[in-house]
């Protein structure tokens, strides 16, 4: 491969678009050549506020007193590689930063930013690569990738290899990332650029496909020209690019062919080449007289619960109705984007049309604009209880919500947000009527409402351009021309309502002004106002944070369910969240017992979540319902049949469900009282009493505290179960972590730490997320007593009525009483129990909190006042706390994260690192240690007489399908097969025993329940291979088997019904690959290999997978006809 400058933008282009390194190699080769005006205004800003903020770094490393060596400069007549050859090796002349660094390796070249000297404590000292980006939070995977250049370009020209690499972002702050956690990725990409480059280039048949980098792209004219030559599909309004692949496929290549289409397409709906066909047929019309309005048509309502019925979403107009538009520049500065105008059309106290321009210049000012439109809204609806505020897309809605995160009115704008105040015309737009536009931006749509604007901007991005050259020049022109701009907006949202409703048919009831929804409470308004008084970093504020944390994951949660819910139907039969396409069968009277009718409902095939059972409360939406709640009495697969109640409240909403989806939400309640009365006590000790000094500690997230004359021998903490008894009964209203990585033995510990607890006198509590970790936690308890006797009197209480498996010795009750005389040692409940005014009232001595990693620091905080004090047993890094909503600073953390920091595994002088495993053979801890702990984990000793006949550690069985989603009958064979090899072959056991391996001893974990019931079945059928252990990774935490197969299922990215972070997590790699003892199988396509990753987190993930791989060994010859093995 010849020698190219590696770039952040040219490598995520070519990610994105494999086009791109086709035109890019051709322009190289001098077959094609590109405009030197490649950079539009917008892209210039970026250039100049790029290097701004390269000199601001540089600036800082000078303040900070360190010594800076700037690389000299290339000279004009020398080659990159000779000026790299001329620079040398400056890390050998001892300075702390080397600025500007050329770099030419395994044939790429590029140049660092700045290295930075790294004294490590273990004296390990070393350059590690820094790299200054505008993107604000976080770094973006181009940038990574560029770092991961210079990590091996600075090892090989060193010899020193990078520990970390950082990101200097725009916000001001460093992300560090650790190395090995990227470079598999980057190993992999780097031989697939090596294969391409292996070829001609120029001559690849690759295509332009429309992507997120078209907009910055220097040959994006050049794509325009080629896709309005060939009357490209892409011209089509609302189609993706995996339905103009499906067309394409079937011959189908112009937005003309596609007009005039009939014909099935293979993996297109009909009802969707429906909608595609006569969306093409209107644009084709429309060509013919461009300077009239483009032909439309109103939707016809179909069965669809929304497209068709856009109009149903329209409420009356209104004397107080707002229209709403804001101006944002994104570059205002490296650390924050700003926006700076909220325009609002609307009529005055004397009944006229007003335009209100509302500024904001500053950060502060940003925030007051916020607040008062808040409060604006809040008072014209008390004053026109009909109005509402209409605004084009989500931006308006979204960014308010965004800046208004954290602050007072938070609960307040949530309130009037669910109340149906805000109304979205693009969405009502787009499922009323059909338009002959390539696009359904309002600019568009101008047309077919005859509006004409007035300013001189014809976008938003002039907008931008125009602010910028406003904070350079101080001409207030400009400003007034951003007005004009905004005014125009505002005024053409308006015209298109005014459309819209005269559009619309005469018989058709107009939606609820006001919709009633969940009231929260906005009572804990005032309290996180005072909280965050306090300093931002100060316990104070995090518990302000924490004061909203439950209703922030239900809107989360909520949220996109309602806009899918909402949405196109025809777009959720791949979505396993979903059931959709619903027709009704009949309705059933209640019978015997029963007290309400049901209704029976029936389905199509799709991709379905088989975790649907009875009981499960479910969010529907229908035709005339755009929301409702059931419940389901039953669910047949195998028929399709779905039973809803259907009582009182269903039957007031009416219609029938076409589309529903889980609702997994259980109130809060005794956890947000525990919460608001500790801020009370924060803020008014007073009147309200001292708060918990154990809640404050983990708030603080303190180093542990113990009574005087106590504690871990020189502070620091070991894992020996003596050490610990020595100190966990003396702990002073405060905490203990104690971090267990997979068969370490933490229940092990647990229940023996429990054991000697209780028999020190202490009253002790077992808290976890679910019923059965605390009844699993209990039982080793109470199986380590009868066993090692000790406690000579257990009284141990279960608090809750009705258990699926009692457990032995154990009292089940739900009575106060048995919490109040202190009758009971040892009580397992979940947290709305500790959070409890009882257990305030009288709590344990310590709370044992199983499965910390997964338990989220509100729970955590809101239980606290349950117990005197805490230990937390866990690991942050197996099955994750599922935490959908973005919360402020740590407010979204689990517990053991709190605790952890910004710290992977738990530091000596923290809390305790269980760090050896009785479970995995040291060939697959080796990969676990590395990859997810650090190098802290080892195996005992008995673990390396662990052996099978197939050797001991990784393999990645290659698989071969394409277009699979959540089952692969390939892989299910691949697996089979393998294990059919297996069978009967002897292994060698932790204690040296020699015998056969049993269908019980192999295990396989798959991601979807479609692929364990596909498995399980073909296992079944086969008597040779009954008992082989199936299932998903969560039915496995805390079982082994000496051999694991983790079937991924899936072909590629394209066909993830999930995403990213679902099949590639990895906490459930962790947990699946831990399982084995002697050999972990891998099972995947090279294509999900090949996965682009779509941000950082993307990227970590596929990176371990891709180190598995590279970690995998390969035994002598397959024995997997239907794979291959590596």
């Amino acid at each position: 491969m010849s020698e190219r400058l590696l770039t952040p933008s040219k490598i995520t282009a070519w990610l994105g678009c494999s086009h791109y390194l086709t035109l890019n190699s051709r322009v190289e080769a001098g077959q094609m050549s590109v405009s030197p005006t490649v950079f539009n205004s917008l892209a210039e800003i970026l250039v100049d506020k790029g290097n701004e903020h390269e000199a601001r770094c540089l600036d800082d490393y000078e303040a900070l007193g360190k010594s800076i060596y700037q690389v000299p400069g290339r000279n004009r007549a020398e080659s990159f590689t000779e000026w790299v050859a001329r620079v040398g090796d400056p890390t050998t002349l001892g300075y702390d930063v080397i600025y500007q660094m050329p770099f030419v390796h395994e044939s790429i070249r590029g140049i660092a930013d700045f290295l930075v000297r790294v004294d490590a404590a273990d004296g390990y000292a070393h350059y590690e690569p820094v790299d200054a980006k505008l993107t604000r939070s976080r770094a973006k995977p181009g940038h990574v990738l560029q770092l991961c250049f210079y990590a091996e370009a600075m090892e090989a020209l060193s010899g020193l290899a990078p520990r970390e690499m950082h990101i200097w972002l725009g916000s001001g702050t460093t992300q560090a990332l650790r190395v090995e956690e990227f470079l598999p990725y980057w190993r992999r990409l780097r031989r697939r650029l090596g294969d391409l480059f292996a070829e001609d280039v120029t001559a690849s048949a690759t295509r332009p496909r429309p992507c997120e980098s078209c907009e910055y792209c220097e040959f994006h004219d050049h794509c325009e020209r080629q896709w309005r030559e060939e009357d490209s599909l892409a011209f089509v309004a609302n189609s993706r690019q995996s339905e103009r692949e499906a067309l394409e496929d079937a011959g189908v290549r112009t937005v003309v062919a596609l007009s005039r289409r009939r014909a099935p397409v293979a993996r297109l709906r009909d009802e969707k080449l429906s909608r595609l066909t006569r969306q093409a047929a209107l644009q084709v019309a429309s060509r013919g007289t461009p300077s009239a309005p483009p032909a439309y048509e109103v939707i016809e309502p179909g069965e669809d619960p929304v497209y068709g019925h856009g109009f149903e979403l329209l409420p009356a107009p209104d004397h107080g109705d707002v229209f709403f538009d804001f101006e944002g520049d994104p570059f205002w500065t490296a650390q924050h984007e700003l926006m700076f105008l909220a325009g609002l059309y609307y009529r005055d106290e004397g009944g006229e049309w007003s335009f209100d321009a509302r500024w904001a210049h500053s950060l502060a000012e940003q925030q007051t604009m916020m607040s008062g439109l808040v409060d604006f809204f809040s008072r014209r609806r008390s004053q026109y209880p009909g109005m509402h505020v209409y605004h084009y897309n989500h931006t308006e809605r979204s960014t308010i919500e965004r800046l208004m995160r954290d602050a007072p009115d938070e609960n307040l704008f949530a309130s009037l947000v669910d109340s149906g105040l805000f109304v979205d015309l693009f969405t009502i737009a787009k499922n009323a009527v059909r338009v002959g536009t390539e696009s359904y931006g309002l600019k568009h749509l101008e047309h077919l409402v005859d509006f004409e604007r007035t300013g001189g901007i014809e976008q938003g991005a002039g907008a931008v351009v125009e602010y910028e050259q406003w904070m350079a020049s101080g001409d207030d022109r400009l400003l007034e021309d951003i007005a004009a701009y905004n005014r125009d907006d505002v005024r053409s949202t308006m015209a298109l309502r005014d459309w819209l409703v005269a559009q619309r048919p005469d018989d058709l009831a107009w939606r609820d002004a006001v919709i009633e929804r969940e009231d929260y409470e906005l009572d804990t308004d005032e309290l996180v106002e005072r909280l965050h008084h306090f300093a931002p970093e100060s316990p104070e504020h995090l518990l302000g944070d924490l004061l909203n944390y439950w209703r922030r994951e239900r809107s989360a949660d909520v949220t996109p369910k309602f806009v899918a819910l909402n949405g196109d139907y025809t777009t959720l039969y791949d979505n396993l969240d979903y059931l959709t396409n619903l027709s009704f069968l009949r309705m059933e009277e209640p019978t015997g017992r029963e007290r309400l009718p049901k209704m029976i409902l029936t389905w199509p095939e799709q991709a379905i979540d088989r975790s649907l059972g009875a009981k499960d409360e479910v969010l529907y939406a229908g035709v005339g319902v755009p929301y409702g709640r059931a419940t389901i009495a039953d669910i047949d697969f195998e028929r399709r049949e779905l039973t809803l109640r259907w009582g009182r409240v269903q039957e007031e909403h009416g219609g029938v469900p076409a589309v529903l989806t889980q609702d997994r939400y259980f109130r809060p309640g005794a956890k947000a009282g525990a919460l608001k009365d500790l801020a009370r006590q924060v803020l008014e000790p007073a009147h309200h009493g001292a708060p918990s000094r154990l809640a404050l500690a983990l708030l603080e997230a303190r180093r542990p505290r113990f009574t005087p004359g106590h504690g871990p021998r020189g502070g620091v903490f070991d894992d020996d179960l003596d050490s610990i008894y020595s100190w966990v009964a003396h702990l002073d209203e405060s905490y203990v972590a104690i971090q267990g990585p997979p068969g370490t033995g933490k229940t092990y510990s647990g229940s023996h730490i429990i054991r000697h607890l209780v028999d020190q006198g202490l009253r002790v509590g077992v808290l976890a997320m679910s019923h059965g970790a605390i009844d699993n936690l209990m039982r080793a308890t109470l199986d380590v007593v009868a066993r090692d006797g000790g406690v000579t009197d257990l009284r141990a209480l279960r608090w809750m009525d009705a258990p699926h498996e009692r457990l032995d010795a154990v009292t089940y009750s739900k009575k106060k009483d048995d919490l109040a005389d202190g009758r009971f040692n040892l009580i397992g409940a979940t947290a709305w129990l500790w959070a409890s005014p009882e257990m305030r009232q009288f709590p344990v001595d310590v709370l044992v909190v199983d499965e910390a990693g997964q338990l989220s620091l509100a729970d955590a905080v809101a239980s606290s006042g349950g117990a005197r004090n805490m230990l937390l047993l866990g690991d942050p890094l197996q099955l994750a706390q599922v935490a959908k909503a973005e919360h402020p600073g740590r407010a979204g953390a689990s517990l053991l994260e709190h605790v952890l920091g910004e710290h992977v595994t738990i530091p000596r002088d923290q809390g305790v690192f269980i760090s050896e495993t009785w479970r995995m053979h040291p060939d697959v801890c080796d990969f676990i240690s590395r990859q997810i702990y650090e190098g802290r984990l080892t195996s005992h000793a008995s673990c390396q007489r662990q052996s099978t006949q197939f050797g001991t550690g990784l393999r990645w069985l290659r698989a071969h399908h394409v277009g699979r989603t959540t089952h692969s009958p390939e892989e299910v064979e691949v697996v089979l097969e393998q294990i059919s090899a297996m069978i009967a072959t002897p292994w060698t056991n932790q204690r040296g025993d020699r015998v056969a391996l049993r269908p019980q001893d192999f295990m396989v974990v798959a991601p979807y329940n479609d692929q364990v019931r596909l498995i399980a079945e073909a296992c079944q059928r086969r008597a040779d291979l009954r008992g082989v252990q199936v299932g998903t990774v969560d039915k496995f935490q805390g079982r082994e088997a000496p051999v694991v197969f983790f079937t991924m299922t899936t072909s590629s990215a394209d066909d993830m019904p999930r995403g990213p972070e679902f099949l590639f997590s990895r906490h459930r790699l962790n947990v699946a690959v831990s399982r084995a003892r002697c050999l972990a199988y891998l099972v995947c396509t090279e294509e999900l290999l090949n996965s682009p990753a779509r941000d950082i987190d993307d990227m970590r993930l596929i990176s371990t997978l891709n180190a598995f791989v590279e970690f995998a060994s390969a035994p002598s010859e397959s024995l997997t006809p239907g794979a291959s093995i590596v």
